[in-house]
């Protein structure tokens, strides 16, 4: 390893101080390698297989990677985790079919269906709901800087109302070009009070207890009764007020760090160029200061060139980005007590 490394990155006598790193040859194939990066960013969204809503597994995952980075920007405020309602992913899927279905990006489809008419769909009853969308994106870490950019969506990621979320996406053409929509909900389930009550209990002459009266209005009470009359007798038994709230299904997973970048596409070959940038620094800071009566001049002119190459494809990715984010940006979310 040491003999590579020596080979590649330090002048010395064996590779006659030109390091090959920084050599013709090699200068070729990492212009390849950032120019195919670089056409991947543009084209592979596109491509079917890459697509994530023709490909099951990516389906799979990029709605548990939005979640994460979600609950992410929950905690770095110190704020509970939101757990994920299948319930919720179903609205947030319904949501997503729709836009994609007919074309459209607003909380409010053509029809004029608000958001919360996806809630009834499944009949999901809420005290709290709230939801984010996006359009035509090919990074989750990008949707998340979009969502968190804009003072709406953000004030619906950290609302410390909700207590469970839900992420579906779909494939559809939005302003004539096809692209990927998503949509994220929030919710906090309406607790159930159930209502005080009486009932009637005959009771009849005995000196022992009569039983238990059991799934009254919801509770199981037990009556005793002691009296000698032979007369029928009305008891009436007071049920205390309970409140039920539904138990999330599943609970919030942290994504791995490969399914993590492999939906950030955009941010995982910034990183790649980012080390490529810095290999070549180095190995062009060694080839200056070592046997500096050595320079090769063609070396140097390789790596510098090579930079400025990272450097566009770096900046060029930031700008796509960039006007995507303003798009995503646009729309704010809305709250379940606002428009119930």
């Amino acid at each position: 390893m040491f003999n590579w490394f020596k080979k590649h990155f330090i002048p010395h006598d064996g590779n006659d101080h030109q390091p090959h790193f920084l050599r013709t040859k090699n200068f070729r194939y990492l212009v390849e390698i950032v120019f195919l990066l670089e056409l991947g960013i543009l084209v592979v969204p596109f491509v079917p297989p890459f697509n994530p809503a023709n490909n099951s597994y990516l389906a799979a995952v990029l709605p548990a990677v939005l979640d994460g980075l979600t609950n992410q920007n929950r905690q770095l405020q110190h704020l509970a985790v939101l757990t994920v309602n299948p319930a919720l992913n179903k609205v947030a899927q319904l949501k997503a079919n729709d836009m994609a279905d007919k074309g459209y990006f607003a909380h409010i489809s053509p029809e004029g269906k608000a958001p919360w008419y996806w809630f009834k769909q499944v009949g999901y009853k809420y005290e709290y709901a709230g939801e984010n969308l996006a359009v035509d994106f090919t990074d989750s870490q990008d949707v998340d800087k979009a969502w968190m950019n804009s003072p709406t969506h953000k004030a619906n990621i950290l609302k410390n109302s909700y207590t469970e979320m839900g992420t579906g996406i779909a494939t559809g053409t939005y302003n004539g070009n096809p692209t990927v929509f998503v949509a994220q909900v929030f919710g906090k389930p309406a607790r159930i009070d159930m209502q005080v009550g009486s009932v009637q209990v005959v009771s009849y002459a005995t000196s022992t207890p009569i039983g238990v009266v059991s799934n009254v209005m919801g509770a199981s009470v037990q009556v005793v009764n002691s009296t000698k009359s032979l007369s029928m007798a009305t008891q009436t038994v007071v049920i205390a007020t309970t409140t039920v709230v539904p138990v999330p299904i599943q609970s919030y997973a942290k994504p791995s760090f490969f399914n993590k970048h492999l939906t950030s596409p955009r941010h995982t070959i910034n990183i790649v160029l980012g080390v490529i940038a810095m290999l070549v620094i180095f190995a062009l800071l060694l080839k200056l200061f070592i046997r500096t009566d050595k320079k090769h001049s063609i070396l140097i002119i390789n790596g510098f060139i090579l930079l400025v190459f990272i450097l566009s494809g770096y900046v060029a990715n930031n700008y796509i980005a960039k006007n995507r984010l303003n798009t995503t940006a646009t729309f704010a979310g809305f709250s379940g007590e606002e428009f119930d």
